[in-house]
């Protein structure tokens, strides 16, 4: 057995981090690396996914599924939502 561990026990659940929702403050519009054209529009939201850097952010539009494909938006051009606060 292991050090430590009661076989008896459950395994306690992790808390899973809550989601950061952003809201588009601006429209922009640009062509990714795989050539593709991205725009977001003002008031649009997203689910943030990493902060690739300071200037760009990994995100997914809000309304479409887990396995929707990614892309980046420039960090000035959104804004965090508070949990639980307006606009949620």
């Amino acid at each position: 057995m292991l050090a430590g561990h009661r076989w008896w026990q459950k395994p306690q659940a992790q808390p899973q981090p809550q989601a950061v929702l952003l809201r588009a403050l601006y429209d922009y519009t640009y062509r990714a690396e795989d050539g593709r054209e991205v725009s977001i529009a003002a008031g649009e939201r997203f689910l943030l996914l990493r902060k690739a850097n300071q200037d760009w952010w990994q995100v997914r539009r809000a309304a479409e599924p887990r396995g929707a494909r990614p892309f980046f938006v420039p960090a000035t051009y959104v804004a965090e939502l508070q949990p639980g606060g307006p606009g949620r």
